[in-house]
């Protein structure tokens, strides 16, 4: 009876590992999307759509949105057009960030292939009321 009990809990810890895993591996991929629209957004210079709709309320505070898109109009004047965008690194950071935030978070990085040059560009991405957004640029 014994070894039945424990054969029984082995199995559970098991079958709730893989479902916490698949979890994990969706909030990643939901991420790395969130990550990849914002990359998308700043290659087609559509700062607004980054501002109004990708980006956490967190990384809002003490900005505006005049001068968000005011800031990455000028850093991004003389970048051409993407021609190829490749994920190169995700990282799930730590559950606490340095400014206090204990969320799910993750650092995406891509290689963007531009008309004008190569550049790293990514986005640290948080959930937020249960959805993952912006919370920093990285060009």
């Amino acid at each position: 009876m014994r070894a039945i009990n424990r054969r029984t809990l082995l199995m559970f810890a098991g079958v709730v590992s893989l479902f916490s895993t698949a979890a994990h591996a969706d909030e990643r991929e939901d991420a790395i999307a969130v990550a990849k629209a914002v990359v998308t957004a700043l290659a087609e210079k559509k700062f607004a759509l980054i501002w109004d709709t990708l980006t956490s309320d967190r990384y809002k505070m003490g900005a505006t949105r005049e001068m968000f898109i005011l800031a990455l109009t000028s850093a991004r004047r003389e970048i051409g057009r993407l021609t190829s965008s490749k994920l190169v690194h995700v990282r799930d950071n730590a559950p606490q960030l340095p400014d206090g935030y204990k969320g799910k978070s993750y650092a995406v990085v891509f290689e963007n292939v531009y008309t004008s040059g190569t550049r790293l560009e990514g986005a640290l991405i948080i959930e937020e009321n249960g959805q993952f957004k912006m919370n920093g640029l990285s060009t």
